[in-house]
């Protein structure tokens, strides 16, 4: 009995300490910071920043695989240089055959039947806020002058306008859609010897 009594008592003393250190514990607490639960963090969602690559470079191989077409572009500032190099199978050099800086607001590019047949030729696309320009190049680097087949047209058949330029339709001969005021689709070819149009009576879809 008398072990007993001394372990209710050792309980007793045990619960009256703890309930004491319970109510200083509540009374230090300042008011209105009392929680039952553990505070959650709060975590704001941020945008990530995309930053574009400061170099790319893309690849155009000829349909024989005997010259590709090298465009590199590189970011300066507000403006981007693109480099064309034309690189010849066999060869351990790549020659620079057209150089070009354009704005942040607009790009060039390697369509995808970019190279004439002889692969004397290839034509680059270029995009701008005010619209689409095709340039036609020598593979061979020779090149006096660019011409822009979107201006070129635009003086020759002002009622018309490009609406693609979708490839060569044969030796130095490149396909060009284009539309008149009314919508009505015609084919032209465009001949870079000459920098001239021909109407076709077909039109290539």
């Amino acid at each position: 009995m008398e072990i007993l009594r001394r372990e209710i008592q050792t309980l007793l003393f045990i619960a009256t300490a703890a309930g004491i250190w319970l109510i200083i514990l509540i009374l230090r607490t300042p008011a209105g910071t009392h929680t039952l639960s553990p505070a959650i963090p709060f975590f704001v969602k941020s945008n990530p920043v995309i930053t574009p690559p400061p170099f790319e470079e893309m690849v155009n191989a000829s349909s024989d695989g005997t010259n590709s077409l090298i465009m590199q572009k590189e970011l300066k500032g507000h403006s981007a240089i693109y480099n064309f190099f034309v690189l010849d199978k066999g060869s351990p050099t790549k020659r620079n055959v057209f150089t070009k800086k354009e704005g942040i607001s607009q790009s060039l590019s390697i369509p995808f039947n970019a190279w004439s047949p002889d692969d004397t030729f290839f034509f680059i696309k270029e995009s701008t806020p005010g619209g689409i320009n095709y340039y036609v190049l020598q593979a061979s680097g020779q090149n006096t002058q660019y011409p822009n087949i979107t201006a070129l047209f635009a003086k020759l058949y002002p009622t018309y306008k490009i609406t693609d330029v979708t490839g060569w339709g044969g030796y130095g001969l490149l396909v060009v859609n284009t539309k008149t005021d009314q919508g009505t689709p015609q084919s032209f070819w465009f001949e870079p010897s000459s920098n001239g149009f021909i109407p076709l009576y077909t039109y290539f879809k």
